[in-house]
């Protein structure tokens, strides 16, 4: 209700496809992902780059490019930001683009800006791989094939994690994830709460709808959730 009261709204919100695993996007920088999103929310706001007072973007796999830990600042400027704008990297695992949004509310309520952009990136496909301890070898183990385990393989935790949230919160399937959820679109770690969040304000325009939530499971047996309220 605070956020409400204090008259925190969002005024344009843009994201960009989300590609497939090892996609024409795959070799795509961090920053330039983001920085495209941000110009298109910038324009869709009808708000200028020189007016934004902080930059807030969650990203958790920063080892995916060499200016990965520069994202958010790089992003920014990409978008023709100034440079004297600051820029916040937020690191909540599948929560970072919910908790962004949300670190923006908050900036906004204790008077420290009044236009913050937020926002979420990570690139599946641009991950390096690190093989540890196979400079002395590797034991072969039990010699267990793909064919022996291919059932456990396939189990997928996480729908069974959604179908189970819905059961228990008595949630009508047909209200839930209408534009596909992560499974049907992907699950970029950061990227997905602030896909989630503009699918929500998109969707109650479209719907005349009230309110919209937005939530995501976070490593470490955590969650956020998000209320979006239209006026």
């Amino acid at each position: 209700m605070e956020s409400v009261v204090k008259g925190v709204v969002i005024v344009g919100t843009k994201r960009m496809a989300f590609g497939t695993y090892g996609g024409k996007l795959s070799n795509t920088f961090l920053s330039d992902i983001q920085a495209t999103s941000i110009k298109a929310a910038l324009t869709s706001g009808g708000v200028k780059p020189e007016l934004v007072d902080s930059v807030n973007v969650g990203n958790v796999l920063s080892n995916s490019d060499e200016g990965g830990i520069f994202t958010a600042r790089h992003a920014a400027l990409k978008s023709g930001i100034p440079i004297e704008t600051p820029a916040l990297g937020i690191n909540k695992l599948c929560g970072s683009g919910f908790q962004a949004v949300a670190t923006s509310c908050h900036d906004i309520n204790t008077g420290l800006v009044e236009i913050p952009l937020a926002g979420g990136v990570d690139n599946m496909s641009a991950v390096p791989f690190s093989a540890r301890n196979i400079r002395f070898g590797v034991r072969l183990g039990q010699n267990i094939v793909l064919e022996d385990s291919l059932w456990l393989s396939l189990t997928d935790t996480y729908s069974a994690q959604t179908l189970t949230c819905a059961k228990e919160l008595k949630l009508d399937i047909n209200e839930l994830n209408v534009n596909g959820g992560a499974i049907a679109i992907g699950p970029p770690l950061a990227a997905s709460g602030a896909r989630i969040t503009a699918h929500l304000v998109h969707e109650l325009r479209r719907r005349k709808a009230k309110q919209g939530i937005g939530s995501a499971c976070i490593g470490g047996g955590q969650g956020i959730t998000v209320l979006i309220e239209s006026l």
